[in-house]
């Protein structure tokens, strides 16, 4: 473990640390935007929705661009770039008035998303070596786990002081993670390397999009990933409105709190044990297998109001959600072609489609339901969830025909 450590560059520390850090700033304040909107800026609540949603839709649709952006130019450019705008859109949170204003600000905060975080996993990838990779993907799961839990602890302490604070911290670390990023890669003489490499392959949009959606074993993967966070999405949507049904539970919200908390320990507690163990598997096997096991913790939340059980139940569900953390990113590196590596991290985020479809499939069946027939009801969301793990299971075996076909030239050639 030592040896690994020792050989991690400093790049992908850079990437770790800053990621650790912006996560802490980030959820001290963007999960308390809502209440900014309509308590310090007076918005009503049907127009603060419209603002919120604005971020992750518009994310949705450009971070497929994220990652040609990456490929075409290369991650120093796109990183220190992104990140120095971004921090100036989290500045710009801090004056803005109007509630065309906010949405626009939270359009750009979507995008830069979108370009950022392709970037970041393509670095991260390209800078270590197989021994260690998986190793690096936990420690990014892990960072962002940590601000999940750190940051929205800070963000009610500071804002009894100030609403305006958080956004002036959050916008001064994405400048300084920029400027750090560059100095970092221009030290590294293996990423100018990189860089030279990508910037000659002249990574075009329309060849890379033919290269995607060609590619069967990606969109499979695609498909069963939509799937999977279609599940996983019930965990802010659905189960909120369950807990918060008074016919059902004395003190659902109280309740429902608590489980979040556990959530994000038991993440981090038992995240190395598990990766560890699903070493041994392939990662379509760790992914279908963390669908399965949020699948059936969406029915087990049905069948019983019991504290004791309800917290077994998250623990499952958790499990489920670290299977999928990490393991897509090894995945998707596994399916990359090389020199468009960064273009298909930008398109696996299409797999955030699942948490827009999670909560209108929700919606939908509990108009339909209600929560009087909540085993119904959840046993539908779980059913629906698990159409990924045949998609995923589709890509498998694709997977494992084409590298056998790949043997077969090669023995060929060889013969």
């Amino acid at each position: 473990m030592l040896n690994k450590f020792l050989t991690i560059r400093p790049i992908t520390w850079n990437i770790l640390i800053g990621t650790l850090f912006s996560r802490i700033a980030y959820f001290m304040c963007m999960p308390f935007l809502a209440i900014y909107l309509t308590s310090i800026k007076g918005i009503p609540a049907s127009v603060a929705g419209m603002i919120l949603a604005s971020s992750a839709l518009v994310g949705v649709i450009t971070s497929f661009w994220g990652g040609v952006l990456t490929d075409q130019y290369g991650a120093r450019k796109i990183l220190f770039t992104t990140a120095v705008v971004w921090g100036l859109v989290f500045f710009s949170f801090t004056v803005a008035s109007s509630a065309l204003q906010f949405f626009v600000i939270n359009v750009l905060n979507g995008i830069c998303y979108s370009i950022f975080e392709p970037a970041t996993r393509k670095v991260l990838s390209d800078h270590a070596s197989e021994g260690n990779k998986l190793m690096v993907f936990n420690f990014r799961l892990t960072a962002l786990n940590v601000g999940a839990i750190i940051g929205p602890i800070l963000g009610i302490a500071l804002g009894k002081n100030s609403s305006i604070l958080p956004f002036v911290l959050l916008g001064t670390m994405y400048l300084l993670y920029g400027f750090s990023i560059l100095f970092t890669l221009k030290e590294n003489g293996t990423a100018d390397a990189a860089e030279q490499a990508i910037q000659k392959s002249e990574v075009k949009l329309v060849p890379a999009l033919k290269v995607i959606f060609t590619d069967k074993v990606f969109m499979w993967t695609l498909v069963g990933t939509i799937f999977t966070f279609t599940g996983y999405s019930h965990l802010t949507s659905t189960l909120p409105q369950y807990f918060s049904e008074p016919t059902i539970f004395r003190k659902g919200v109280e309740t429902f709190s608590i489980l979040l908390s556990v959530n994000g320990f038991v993440v981090i507690l038992i995240q190395y044990p598990v990766v560890n163990l699903m070493k041994r598997f392939t990662p379509f096997i760790s992914i279908a297998l963390g669908n399965v096991l949020i699948s059936l913790s969406l029915v087990m939340f049905s069948l019983s109001q019991h504290f004791v059980y309800l917290l077994a139940t998250m623990v499952v569900f958790t499990v489920g959600e670290l299977l999928l953390g990490s393991m897509i990113d090894i995945l998707i590196d596994e399916l990359a072609v090389e020199s468009l590596k960064g273009t298909y991290f930008g398109a696996i985020s299409f797999m955030r489609l699942g948490n827009a479809l999670g909560p209108m499939i929700g919606g939908l069946v509990i108009s339909v339901l209600g929560f009087g027939k909540s085993t119904m009801l959840f046993s539908i969301l779980a059913a629906i969830t698990l159409f990924g793990v045949i998609a995923l299971l589709i890509s498998r075996n694709l997977y494992l025909r084409e590298n056998d076909m790949k043997m077969m030239e090669a023995l060929r050639e060889n013969v």
